[in-house]
């Protein structure tokens, strides 16, 4: 089962300490990311040797042959995820775009959530097939490059998703797509995921399912428009489907919501933050 412009998980793990004998992959199918914790990993790369240390994120990209081992002596201890996935190859392009080798040390924040998203694979009857894991899994390896990536790389896109978010704001009236966010901002997939949540804490659908009900909600409350046209300007062609999405997100119908701000406060209008719906 595809999901575009996401990743697909296909195996991940915590290794430490265990006894492991040397891993080649002639042909693999799929990228591996390595994430080294404690200790040292060594191997080949296309057969070119290399050793990495504590804090190194390494990956290994689809095709090319490679091998890995753990040291002999000592404490190690690497986290890992293999994936693949229409996503997959950008994530890739933005690792090698530094051209330094990344490391990311004594990072609790980012062990932490690498550590949700392995529970989540192991609790998951069928991991392959979740799109939940899927997107928790694009948005871990994004903060995880974005944290890495020098200070100067991750402050440069910045005005261009400023921008992005004024274009969202006054195109608000017709469908807005991935593939067109992402061509505006000029950001693949990943970079833009990665970027959105870093600003705003949402993915870029999520987001603009926010704007579209925070802006009707503006409209319901501050024009008479009637709730037809509210929803013709958010976006929402099918009235009845904007109200059932707007109910979900407030927790009113818009007749509703529009009558409880008319009224004032306490007379039912959502007391607390609605939550994101697509």
């Amino acid at each position: 089962m595809a999901f575009p412009d996401l990743l697909h998980w296909r195996a991940s793990g915590s290794f430490r300490n265990i006894p492991m004998p040397p891993v080649r992959r002639v042909d693999p199918g799929d990228y591996l990311l390595v994430w080294v914790i404690e200790g040292t990993i060594h191997g080949d790369l296309a057969g070119e040797p290399f050793t990495a240390g504590r804090g190194r994120v390494l990956m290994f990209p689809p095709s090319v042959p490679h091998s890995y081992a753990a040291p002999r002596t000592g404490d190690w201890h690497w986290l890992w995820v293999h994936f693949a996935g229409s996503a997959a190859a950008a994530v890739h392009e933005e690792f090698t775009a530094a051209g330094v080798p990344l490391a990311l040390t004594d990072d609790q924040g980012m062990y932490r959530k690498f550590m949700a998203v392995l529970t989540h694979a192991q609790q998951s009857p069928a991991p392959q097939e979740s799109r939940a894991l899927s997107g928790e899994l694009l948005g871990l390896l994004g903060t995880l490059l974005d944290r890495c990536a020098p200070q100067a790389k991750r402050s440069a896109g910045e005005p261009r998703l400023e921008a992005l978010f004024g274009w969202i704001a006054e195109n608000l009236n017709r469908p807005l797509p991935l593939s067109e966010l992402c061509a505006v901002a000029t950001y693949s997939p990943a970079q833009l995921h990665r970027l959105f949540i870093a600003a705003v804490g949402l993915s870029p659908q999520a987001y603009v399912a926010r704007v579209r009900h925070s802006t009707a909600a503006d409209l319901l409350a501050l024009t008479s428009m009637a709730v037809a046209d509210v929803a013709a300007a958010v976006g929402y062609a099918d009235p009845l489907y904007f109200s059932r999405r707007f109910k979900a997100w407030s927790g009113l119908s818009p007749s509703a919501f529009r009558a409880g701000r008319i009224q004032g406060p306490g007379s039912g209008a959502p007391s607390g933050p609605p939550q994101d719906f697509n």
